[in-house]
């Protein structure tokens, strides 16, 4: 018989993009019948679970966006691959988002709508974020285009995306003053579906008409998340 290799997924539920990514290794298990995985519910920013302390596995599969859970898996001493974008290196092999293309994407997505005003808007600090703004801000800047960066200067000091999203949320008012002060009309990329949600409602707020004076396209194609903004999100999928 071929030895099953266990693997545990220590892959979110709670967003598109890891849903995503464990629907891509359950097409592989399936035709391959080679893996015998291992997962429970899960949020980006949790540890490892309970069960792990006593497994005994062959590899992780990880969106490794803590210093915890980085520690932990380094403790179980197991062949790991990490799924999560980050300015640091935790030592294992990787596979991330190509945010240049995606940045890329966007610019021209909102080019072609004959838009000559760019904004771009993210979370301040989180490292996928701030380098999604550094690519549209240069493709577009090559492009002769203006644009414009949020920034919140009370930003939290923070690796973690939920962390930034919930700091966010507290200053809904600082973001609507800013998307009021741009120029229209304006093409938007915000750096995720959920900040682009939160651009849309302080639209609403300041009676800016979407996409008429302010176009917004965001990052991930959650579709939950996309429905449940009005009027309904265009976005990348990842």
């Amino acid at each position: 018989m071929v030895q099953r290799r266990k693997i545990a997924l220590l892959v979110e539920w709670s967003r598109a993009y890891g849903r995503g990514v464990l629907r891509g290794i359950a097409t592989y298990v399936r035709a391959h019948g080679t893996w015998k995985t291992y997962q429970t519910e899960r949020r980006l920013c949790d540890a490892a679970p309970a069960w792990m302390r006593d497994w005994k596995g062959h590899g992780i599969i990880a969106r490794i966006e803590s210093q915890k859970l980085l520690k932990q898996i380094r403790r179980m001493d197991l062949p790991t691959v990490d799924l999560f974008e980050h300015g640091r290196t935790g030592g294992f092999p990787a596979v991330i988002t190509d945010n240049r293309a995606i940045a890329h994407l966007a610019a021209e997505h909102l080019i072609e709508r004959g838009l000559e005003r760019f904004a771009y808007c993210g979370l301040p600090g989180i490292y996928s974020s701030e380098t999604r703004s550094e690519h549209f801000v240069e493709y577009l800047t090559r492009a002769s285009c203006e644009v414009h960066v949020y920034e919140n200067p009370r930003q939290p000091d923070t690796t973690i995306i939920s962390t930034a999203e919930d700091h966010e949320l507290r200053y809904e008012e600082t973001l609507a003053t800013w998307v009021s002060s741009l120029p229209k009309p304006v093409g938007l990329m915000a750096c995720n579906d959920l900040r682009a949600q939160q651009i849309l409602t302080a639209c609403g707020d300041r009676g800016i008409a979407v996409p008429d004076e302010v176009a917004v396209i965001g990052v991930d194609n959650d579709e939950l998340i996309c429905e449940l903004c009005h009027p309904p999100l265009s976005s990348i999928e990842q």
